[in-house]
């Protein structure tokens, strides 16, 4: 059996959803034409999203502690909003943005976005490819950052 390589011409408009390797077929699907800031607004649309519904995510992360599980959640989250886009972090040009919280007797809350780049002292992280993804994600998925980051080793 021989490897074979085959250029595709995609359709303006459209991008590959799927290739059988097998069978060498593909299926196309029109490009989102509204801003994923519309599409992407709820746990559900996250899921969705990124094939999942809120029983599958659940099964997937069994026997994971809290903390563990929102962090699964914001993964899918980053892969939602960013799309294709994968930070490159030996790239000291591209900016890369992080939702910034606060904490406190008035209790944990979104205060806006970071901007970092590749040469921070902490390393990679989950981050996006806007401030305004990052405010979006600050902002309407409080609720898994906080579990994330405000929980409890026991």
């Amino acid at each position: 059996m021989s490897n074979q390589t085959q250029k595709i011409e995609v359709p303006e408009g459209y991008e590959i959803d799927s290739i059988n390797k097998l069978s060498g077929e593909y299926t196309l699907i029109k490009q989102r034409t509204k801003d994923i800031l519309e599409v992407i607004k709820t746990d559900d649309d996250v899921f969705a999203d990124n094939g999942y519904t809120l029983q599958s995510f659940d099964e997937w992360c069994k026997g994971l502690r809290p903390h563990e599980r929102a962090w699964r959640f914001i993964e899918l989250l980053c892969k939602s909003l960013n799309g294709n886009w994968v930070p490159d972090f030996d790239n000291d040009n591209q900016y890369k943005y992080h939702p910034w919280f606060t904490g406190g007797s008035s209790g944990f809350r979104f205060d806006g976005y970071g901007l970092w780049l590749s040469g921070s002292h902490v390393g990679s992280r989950l981050c996006f490819k806007e401030s305004r993804l990052a405010v979006h994600a600050g902002e309407k998925f409080t609720n898994w950052f906080k579990i994330a980051i405000v929980h409890n080793y026991e």
